[in-house]
């Protein structure tokens, strides 16, 4: 029990009396405990962004990068909607830029689309037999024609974007790639979300301060601080990582997860560098798009090859 001597003192002596402020102490102390544990908890949630340390159990990820592929998902799903039509974040991109990319990643293998053009879609005997100064002839004819081909491609691909592009495939493909991308997008997209997470486990370590200043007032068990100790952690995390990762779905009490809710425009996915990198991710993710990719290749290029 709390010594009864400290209900007998004067309150400049209780002021003084350090068996006064062991007693005060105790939930401010959890307070900071509670405070620093959601801390970490919102640094581990997302760093390292690579394994450290022992597999499979020595060592930790963050939650995000270690599932960046469905966290990507996930958001994806939430922005689309929010950045207005596929058309309209197509013209973001900027096609010009889109096209010098498509450019310099056909350039290198233009030669050889040129002799599948002539071979399969033209005669492949007279190919074979055109003298090697001719066919050079023909190769710089299509090198000169490809780039305002791409091009015109890039501005008729734009009136047809939404049968050609997997919007969400392709934004997962590049935050997959990224994980320190995909990490500022859920930072700055729940920036104020996760400054609450951090304080809510000054207050909550408070509350179940009071809780342990009462247990201890009455029980002074050896196992009654360092339990509580743990608890206090415990808890202030649990309740961190629910308020990001549940409920999914809005309550009355107008909480929602964050991975399920995203404050993002255009304008802040230009701020964070996504917009500047759509082209290549739109090359990439439709690199395995057998008919976009024949599109290219056969369709424009062949005309290129005709008019050389």
């Amino acid at each position: 029990m709390i010594s009864a001597a400290l209900f007998e003192l004067e309150p400049m002596d209780l002021l003084r009396d350090l068996e006064f402020w062991k007693y005060v102490s105790i939930p401010f102390v959890a307070g900071i405990v509670g405070w620093a544990t959601n801390w970490v908890a919102i640094k581990l949630t997302f760093l390292p962004l690579e394994f450290r340390g022992i597999r499979p159990f020595l060592g930790w990820q963050g939650i995000i990068p270690s599932k960046a592929g469905k966290m990507a998902g996930i958001f994806a799903e939430s922005t689309m909607f929010r950045l207005g039509t596929l058309g309209e974040i197509f013209r973001h991109m900027d096609p010009e830029v889109m096209a010098n990319h498509i450019t310099e990643v056909i350039e290198p293998r233009l030669d050889g689309y040129t002799d599948e053009i002539m071979f399969y879609g033209g005669n492949g005997s007279l190919w074979r037999a055109l003298p090697s100064m001719v066919k050079s002839r023909i190769y710089s004819g299509v090198h000169e024609e490809m780039p305002a081909l791409v091009h015109d491609l890039m501005h008729e691909v734009g009136e047809q974007i939404e049968d050609l592009v997997d919007f969400k495939h392709m934004l997962v493909t590049l935050l997959e790639g990224d994980k320190d991308l995909l990490n500022r997008l859920f930072l700055e997209s729940g920036e104020e979300e996760f400054k609450f997470i951090v304080r809510s486990g000054l207050y909550f370590g408070f509350i179940f301060g009071l809780v342990q200043l009462a247990v201890w007032i009455f029980y002074k068990g050896w196992w009654v601080l360092p339990f509580f100790g743990g608890l206090v952690g415990y808890a202030t995390n649990w309740i961190a990582i629910n308020l990001i990762f549940r409920p999914l779905h809005p309550k009355r009490i107008d909480l929602q997860s964050l991975n399920a809710v995203s404050h993002l425009s255009i304008a802040d996915f230009r701020s964070l560098g996504i917009v500047s990198k759509l082209p290549l991710a739109f090359i990439s993710a439709n690199r395995a798009n057998s008919s976009t990719r024949t599109f290219v290749r056969f369709s424009r290029l062949a005309l290129a090859v005709n008019k050389s």
